[in-house]
């Protein structure tokens, strides 16, 4: 039984540390701290603009690099709503009191990605 007891607890500390090192290889969407990027695109750093107001707070941040718009956008559709936001309508959702816009461009092998919060 201790023994039982004992290996359990030593799987639990195990999976608790392979979560933890999973963890901090995620980059998240500058000015959306529970926002992760998808693939191995790029914070532009220089597109971060964040105003607090008495509504809400207004952010503006982009992405880019390498990847498929088909691809991200379904990343971005099945993630958000694990992370609170719910549909809208296409390419914009809702979480409490914020709307979530989120415009894709692409070239032959770029992808922007930008992202704006607004409140309700």
């Amino acid at each position: 039984m201790k023994k039982t007891i004992l290996n359990t607890l030593a799987l639990v500390f195990f999976c608790k540390s392979l979560l933890l090192i999973a963890n901090e290889n995620i980059v998240f969407v500058e000015g959306i701290d529970d926002l992760p990027i998808f693939g191995n695109m790029k914070n532009n750093n220089e597109s971060l603009v964040v105003f607090d107001t008495n509504e809400g707070r207004l952010i503006k941040t982009e992405i880019y690099g390498e990847a498929k718009l088909e691809h991200a956008k379904k990343f971005y559709n099945s993630i958000l709503p694990n992370l609170g936001w719910k549909v809208e309508e296409s390419n914009s959702f809702k979480r409490e009191k914020e709307i979530l816009i989120i415009n894709y461009k692409e070239n032959k092998k770029n992808l922007l990605i930008v992202f704006k919060i607004l409140p309700n």
